[in-house]
């Protein structure tokens, strides 16, 4: 089916569902876009976490890692909660919106996770004060309804997808 991008250009989705009746084309365009979260999702647990090391090659290793780089995913995306209201204040200050930067806040978690799980419980609140105080300071600007070129390029027959690193890893 095709769907018309916002620049004119048309875009050609496949699917198969081929019931027109009860799978109109029109849904699919934006039901498409709506994926946009989860691809951002495995964009930051490849290239922010860097999912794809695995510090083994063995089956449960490899597990191990997966479900500790979706931990540290979740326990970020959920620290971000808390100074969401702090956020919106200096937006309002400000001419763009900032949103905090998962590369960096993902290297200040890794630090940051054992003070959270192995301090007392009197010290914890200090803790994810500190954290929080932090990912105020690493805010990005976000970019709404970035434009830019798509460059195709033809896949030979072996290659797959190439994931490249667009981000040196935060310490």
């Amino acid at each position: 089916m095709r769907v018309l991008l916002p620049t004119g250009e048309v875009e050609v989705l496949l699917t198969t569902l081929l019931d027109k009746m009860r799978y109109p084309h029109q849904l699919f365009g934006p039901l498409y876009r709506q994926r946009w979260g989860v691809e951002t999702c495995i964009f930051t647990l490849k290239s922010y976490f860097h999912l794809a090391n695995f510090s083994d090659h063995k089956p449960d290793t490899c597990w191990h890692d997966i479900f500790n780089t979706l931990l540290l995913y979740n326990l970020q995306t959920a620290s971000f909660h808390p100074v969401r209201k702090h956020i919106r204040a200096l937006n309002r200050q400000h001419k763009r919106d900032y949103k905090p930067n998962r590369n960096v806040t993902g290297g200040l978690l890794k630090r940051f996770v054992v003070r959270f799980f192995l301090r007392p419980r009197a010290q914890l609140a200090e803790a994810l004060a500190e954290y929080r105080r932090l990912v105020l300071l690493t805010l990005e600007q976000e970019r709404p309804d970035r434009k830019r070129e798509r460059r195709r390029r033809l896949m030979r027959g072996t290659e797959r997808h190439v994931h490249e690193k667009n981000y040196r890893r935060a310490q």
